[in-house]
């Protein structure tokens, strides 16, 4: 892994909106609407939102200094009593492997326990194993599969859960 980046991780506004549908459409080959985001943001109750920003600072690490500053990335989940679904966790091309998913998933698990939350799942791509190894690293275990789960390409999805109580 390359040097950690500086970035701030914080609560997604709507101001966020025109960056994370640029990062959907960067990251996925099926991207959610604009519409889509739009809402969740307007329901952070139930739809919570986490944005990485990159902070200028001058020489922070060997091939850093090439990320754009502004939201690099973001995750994004849907909470329903005491559970949380991980919908998307995404960062830019540029910007990753320099610890930045680690950081906005430390962050959602942090919310999820304080807010009674006790368990988190996500459904995720076999073929994404550093998505699966970060998500491992957290103490998330394959529980299950979807058959068929992805439209583009009818690729089956691993259901990955982490009990936090």
């Amino acid at each position: 892994m390359k040097p950690e980046a500086a970035v701030l991780i914080r609560p997604a506004t709507p101001a966020d909106l025109q960056a994370l549908v640029a990062i959907e459409q960067r990251c996925f080959a099926i991207p959610w609407s604009e519409q889509s985001i739009r809402a969740d943001l307007a329901n952070p109750a139930t739809a919570w939102y986490w944005v990485a920003e990159m902070i200028s600072g001058g020489d922070i690490g060997q091939g850093i200094d090439d990320i754009p500053t502004g939201v690099v990335g973001y995750i994004a989940c849907y909470v329903a009593a005491d559970i949380a679904q991980i919908n998307n966790l995404a960062v830019l091309p540029t910007a990753r492997h320099h610890g930045i998913g680690g950081k906005l998933l430390a962050a959602l698990l942090d919310q999820a326990k304080s807010s009674g939350v006790t368990a988190v799942d996500l459904e995720v791509r076999p073929s994404n194993q550093p998505a699966i190894a970060l998500y491992s690293r957290a103490g998330f275990t394959v529980v299950g599969k979807r058959p068929r789960y992805y439209e583009d390409n009818g690729e089956d999805a691993n259901i990955m859960l982490k009990k936090l109580t």
